[in-house]
């Protein structure tokens, strides 16, 4: 019986021991850059759980020699309270002047972000950065005067609008700075 072989045509892979070394070592170096990149991470996870450990024991010694200067500056626990109680009474209420906020604001306007900041001409002062977008100009000049009127800001100053045009209509977005004021019964700042 006779074969035919065909010299012209050769076949796609053939398989022989030269072949199977270098697939095993590709897979190989698969794996090992696979293993390598994990134990990477793992170890920069390891060093990120460390640093926030040690972080937290910072801040829980600080804690504690906080604690034991308020108690030595007032002689007992209940003075140290009164005395975190007179701090937290000299700053504002941000739940009251959040809703005086949401009161004053018009329906055809809403805020984007809300910024409070120390003014650098009174290190004691807080002012109040209010971005926002509204339908019209009479909207936001109407949240400009009831800001105005209002008993926790004063000097609310437009620092910044533009005109943009949004689908079929226009939107005006602006900016509004505004020093927060603390009323008398809270003991000022």
């Amino acid at each position: 019986m006779m074969q035919r072989i065909n010299f012209l045509e050769r076949q796609w892979v053939v398989w022989n021991y030269r072949l199977l070394a270098w697939a095993g070592v590709v897979w190989g170096a698969l794996f090992g850059v696979i293993i390598g990149y994990h134990g990477l991470t793992l170890m920069l996870l390891d060093h990120e759980i460390s640093s926030v450990v040690s972080e937290v024991n910072q801040l829980r010694e600080q804690k504690e020699e906080v604690l034991a200067q308020v108690e030595k500056g007032s002689g007992t626990m209940a003075g140290g309270v009164e005395h975190l109680r007179s701090l937290f009474q000299r700053s504002p209420r941000w739940s009251f002047i959040l809703e005086e906020v949401a009161k004053l604001i018009p329906s055809d306007s809403w805020l984007v972000s809300i910024k409070s900041y120390v003014r650098s001409e009174d290190a004691m002062s807080r002012g109040l950065l209010l971005s926002g977008e509204a339908d019209d100009l009479q909207s936001v000049s109407g949240f400009l005067k009831e800001l105005a009127r209002s008993r926790y800001f004063t000097r609310p100053v437009l620092t910044d609008s533009k005109e943009e045009k949004r689908g079929n209509g226009r939107l005006f977005i602006y900016t509004i700075d505004a020093r927060v004021t603390v009323p008398e019964e809270w003991g000022g700042f």
